[in-house]
């Protein structure tokens, strides 16, 4: 049996399964099917993802902007956090 649920962050209503898949201690959930604060579909993760790790975005941070490559996996690391589950940290 199905449930009606609505995402927190936009209101948007969404079926789902009447017993989730057990959450394994991470912060967003596959059988939810929405991740970060602006309930973006598997897709729309991907999709950022695809962004955030460009070759040409390396390239102007490190090699442009001077970043160090610690400096980029940091904020990397921070940016996909803060844009994906809902529950993050600010980045540094």
């Amino acid at each position: 049996m199905a449930a009606n649920r609505t995402c927190a962050s936009c209101g948007r209503q969404e079926r789902t399964s009447a017993s989730p898949a057990p959450d394994s201690g991470s912060r967003f959930s596959p059988a939810k099917g929405r991740y970060g604060p602006a309930c973006l579909s598997n897709g729309g993760a991907a999709d950022v993802l695809w962004l955030l790790m460009s070759p040409d975005q390396y390239y102007r941070l490190v090699h442009r902007r001077r970043w160090t490559k610690q400096k980029h996996q940091r904020r990397l690391a921070a940016s996909i956090t803060q844009l994906l589950f809902a529950d993050h940290p600010e980045p540094p």
